[in-house]
């Protein structure tokens, strides 16, 4: 090893640290310009909610502070005094893969708008934290002006979700019903760290949807649903949301759950429990 070094000077190493250190710049610049790729990753597709075996749902559309039109399902509660859920979901796919949640909700008699996102399931845009900010506020407003009282709103996020849902129960800190929160995240920067551990995350972060900070801003009621098997978000990260969440919150574990079957693992009659149990 030794006469190995020997056959390298003081100016090869220089050239060989330099060299590093540009490439490792590079990359930098690289997971910058590239990030929400990583973070956003949309079905663009979409069909009439029939097509996916979604009943009573219609297609409706809202438009943002930016411009933006967006078309999102919405299904009319069976009576006014049951809430309605606005629904916030994942990074992955659109609302083509929340189907068995959307029958599953209308069934029990609630009125549901899955709010779906910029650049998703066929709507404009690319989506950004500030962007998928702007899309909760325009489906919020829809409801608001058709005559939906805040005081009637479960909000309701799902992994990524969970950011936006928070975002908007603290905008609307005294007004909604309730917050489900399905997984949910301290904030992206500490996700990206356990990735991206090479690299200042929080200096190159444009997203994130720091749930942390905002949550103690909510005055309603939280559920928190984790499973102990999530590979994705970790269960640490549901319980330090839990932990600063303000009372009135409630967690449920789910032992043998990972990120995504949760349902299949028994959190639907615990939602419905909770949203049962909220005074109106």
């Amino acid at each position: 090893m030794i006469a190995f070094l020997k056959r390298y000077t003081a100016k090869d190493f220089k050239r060989m640290a330099f060299a590093t250190l540009c490439g490792y710049i590079a990359l930098l610049v690289i997971l910058y310009a590239t990030q929400r790729n990583f973070i956003y990753i949309p079905d663009r597709h979409m069909e009439a909610p029939e097509f996916y075996g979604v009943q009573d749902y219609q297609v409706v559309p809202v438009t943002t502070d930016d411009g933006l039109t967006l078309s999102g399902w919405y299904h009319a509660p069976s009576s006014p005094d049951r809430p309605v859920i606005v629904y916030f979901h994942g990074n992955g796919g659109s609302l083509i893969q929340r189907t068995e949640r959307a029958n599953l909700y209308a069934q029990a008699g609630y009125g549901v708008l899955f709010g779906e996102y910029r650049g998703y399931g066929g709507n404009p845009g690319k989506p950004s934290q500030n962007g998928l900010f702007s899309d909760a506020r325009a489906y919020i407003d829809w409801l608001r002006a058709r005559g939906v009282a805040e005081n009637n709103i479960i909000l309701y996020g799902e992994s990524l979700g969970t950011g936006v849902a928070t975002y908007v129960a603290a905008e609307y800190a005294t007004g909604v019903r309730g917050l489900v929160l399905e997984s949910p995240y301290t904030s992206l920067s500490d996700i990206g760290r356990i990735r991206f551990f090479f690299v200042p995350i929080d200096l190159l972060m444009k997203d994130k949807f720091d749930t942390k900070s905002r949550i103690g801003s909510v005055k309603t009621p939280i559920l928190v649903l984790h499973g102990s098997r999530d590979m994705v978000v970790p269960f640490k990260y549901g319980e330090r949301v839990f932990e600063v969440a303000p009372q009135p919150k409630y967690f449920h574990e789910f032992p043998e759950a990972g990120h995504n079957d949760l349902y299949a693992n028994g959190a639907w009659p615990v939602v419905r429990g909770f949203i049962d149990a909220l005074p109106q």
